[in-house]
């Protein structure tokens, strides 16, 4: 929406492009007045002489909003959304931050997964469909008790609240603990607070569930049941269904090993492989690799997929994950 004004303020110098408060309050102005979006002012600065100073980066920056919004009518959401993080110089902003930058950069992917959804349910995908679709949420401020309503809402977010009902989703290993917290002692025992205060919130009853796959990041995903599953006293559990697809088993008994659960597939692989048609990227089915999140694994399977290559990977530590082989190059090394 050119017209935003407010959200124009949030984005027009994020990251840095020299575009500081002044200028802002000097465009908000002269929108204002002659009733103009920013996008107009920006497009025709040279008639604005109070902006003379600013006026290249605010060009500039019109004409990456009017590539964007091209880019939106021709590219898929999942591929804008990567052109958006390149044009913009956010993923690069992000990236510069360290660990804090890479932990953002994780959450805006986690938007494919709500793209994915859309595209396959949507008659006619688009991106001005998809926001609003994803604009639908629930505002905890404003819960009242007495309403015979459900609330979606985060763990933290619950915090001091008590319902009847509890329904606590994806506790599963990768997803709550959170993968990035599974490397550190003191990271997971915050995580383990945090399931505690999930968990306290019921007054009657806690519905807990995991699913044997998932789509995280663009990518379907096989998780094992969260860690924290297994610290609840059985006899307080009731289970009901005792047996996992994918040969995962229940909340209430060890999980296999993931080596040996694959170890079948692996060798048959390796007796197969063929080459991999991901151009750049020298694999095979049988390869060994070791992603910077997921550890160390086994390529079981590759299917060409357009201009790109799913990879099918047995994971050691945390099972089968799908992944796409351009998507992920940068995240993992060949290992055999």
């Amino acid at each position: 929406n050119p017209s935003d004004i407010v959200r124009f303020g949030r984005i027009v110098n994020e990251p840095k492009r020299g575009i500081g408060d002044a200028t802002v309050a000097l465009i908000e102005n002269i929108t204002s007045d002659l009733h103009v979006s920013p996008l107009e002012v920006m497009q025709n600065v040279d008639d604005y002489p109070v902006l003379s100073k600013k006026a290249q980066a605010l060009k500039k920056f019109a004409q990456m909003w009017t590539d964007l919004q091209n880019a939106s009518l021709k590219m898929t959401l999942e591929e804008f959304l990567d052109y958006l993080l390149d044009k913009t110089g956010y993923r690069t902003a992000m990236q510069a931050l360290g660990e804090e930058g890479e932990l953002r950069l994780e959450n805006i992917e986690e938007l494919k997964s709500s793209m994915h959804t859309y595209e396959e349910s949507a008659e006619e995908a688009t991106l001005s469909g998809f926001l609003e679709e994803i604009s639908l949420y629930t505002d905890v401020d404003k819960y009242e008790p007495d309403q015979d309503v459900v609330m979606l809402m985060t763990v933290h977010s619950a915090k001091g609240l008590e319902f009847s009902n509890v329904y606590l989703v994806g506790m599963e290993q990768g997803v709550f603990p959170g993968m990035r917290s599974m490397d550190a002692k003191d990271d997971v025992e915050e995580e383990r607070r945090l399931a505690y205060v999930a968990l306290t919130r019921a007054k009657k009853h806690l519905t807990i569930s995991t699913t044997s796959s998932r789509m995280l990041f663009g990518m379907t995903m096989r998780n094992l049941p969260s860690q924290f599953l297994k610290e609840i006293d059985s006899s307080l559990i009731a289970v009901e269904k005792k047996q996992r697809p994918f040969g995962q088993k229940a909340v209430s008994r060890a999980p296999e090993p993931v080596q040996s659960m694959f170890l079948q597939r692996q060798m048959t692989a390796q007796k197969s492989a063929k080459p991999s048609p991901s151009g750049t990227i020298d694999l095979r089915v049988g390869d060994r690799i070791r992603h910077k999140t997921f550890g160390e694994g086994t390529i079981l399977s590759m299917e060409k997929m357009g201009n790109d290559t799913m990879l099918e990977i047995g994971f050691d530590l945390v099972g089968t994950k799908k992944i796409m082989a351009n998507f992920a190059r940068s995240k993992f090394q060949k290992l055999s």
